[in-house]
């Protein structure tokens, strides 16, 4: 009995020991285990001693790691926590504007968004790939933002305008920070009509967005002192960015389309108040006229819209029975 024991105990002992080389030897078992959260930890630290490249160098190791990992759950719960330090290094270098740093971290953030097995992440790698081509144009890599487009053209089919959008949108964005009044409808209208001038439609696009983000905070400085005439001007040159964006793609009913045509709707409708406020009747009138024709129009698309899903969705339900 007392050998039959000892034999018992030496056969887990032995198998213990196999378990703990086989799981030393194997790699992906090691990686999956500890290294990708060694990095993250690492990572944190750092950021939290504002070492942000250093988090950052770590950030990118730690995705490189997590990203081998077999187990789904693992690699999913671990890849949205390195996001979320990502995307704060992100918004670091941004306001820095230090977007060679920015572009890595971009990169790394699109490398995660990929990395993830998940049904729903079209619409994540969409934004972070959108986001990547935003700070490629603002370096003047027009050429590689193409990759990163969904616009269907190529650098060669439009002649990159002379980039001076770029100049006058880094005015505006500091005449905005210092509340500079005088400046802002200077540089807001020459930005705009720079921006209308570009051929190449991923810099446009780029421009389009970014300015719209100056002139939606320069618009909120007008709108809370109730300063209409102002704040007219600056819904006039967002409206002039919003028919151009509707402009780039055919008017159908998609999720895409149907946003586009909101925020001009918007745009209109806040104009018509504004325009009214100042006892500009007439004026009004013409705008408040534009705002229901598009309206209808959108309420229209979305009709169409739920249609079609509903048409696709039965089809679907037949086949299952099938």
């Amino acid at each position: 009995m007392l050998f039959a024991a000892r034999k018992s105990h030496f056969i887990r002992q032995m198998s213990m020991i196999v378990c703990l080389a086989g799981l030393f030897n194997n790699p992906v078992t090691a990686k999956e285990s500890s290294d990708w959260r060694t990095d993250y930890n690492a990572m944190s630290q750092a950021y939290q001693f504002s070492d942000y490249d250093r988090a950052a160098d770590f950030a990118k190791s730690a995705v490189d790691k997590i990203a081998t990992v077999n187990n789904p759950t693992e690699r999913n719960i671990g890849l949205d926590q390195i996001l979320q330090e990502l995307n704060q290094l992100n918004c670091k270098y941004e306001r820095q504007q230090k977007y060679a740093q920015q572009e890595s971290i971009l990169r790394a953030i699109l490398k995660a968004e990929q990395a993830k097995q998940d049904e729903a992440q079209s619409y994540q790698i969409t934004q972070a790939k959108k986001n990547l081509a935003v700070c490629l144009v603002l370096q003047g890599k027009d050429k590689e933002a193409e990759q990163y487009s969904s616009s269907p053209h190529n650098l060669s089919e439009g002649k990159v305008a002379n980039s001076g959008w770029k100049k006058d949108l880094d005015l505006l964005s500091t005449a905005n920070n210092t509340d500079d009044r005088d400046g802002i409808y200077k540089y807001a209208s020459k930005a705009v009509e720079e921006s209308l001038a570009v051929e190449n439609p991923t810099e446009q696009g780029v421009a389009f967005d970014l300015l719209l983000q100056q002139l939606q905070t320069a618009k909120f400085k007008y709108t809370g002192g109730k300063n209409y005439p102002e704040e007219e001007k600056m819904l006039k040159l967002m409206l002039q960015i919003e028919r151009a964006q509707e402009s780039q793609k055919p008017s159908e009913p998609t999720l895409f389309g149907l946003g586009r045509n909101y925020a001009s709707i918007s745009t209109l409708k806040e104009l018509v108040t504004c325009l009214v406020m100042e006892g500009k009747n007439d004026e009004a009138a013409t705008y408040d006229g534009q705002y229901k024709e598009k309206e209808a129009k959108m309420m229209q698309q979305v009709q169409d819209f739920q249609k079609s899903m509903q048409e696709q969705a039965s089809k679907s339900q037949i086949k299952t029975k099938e």
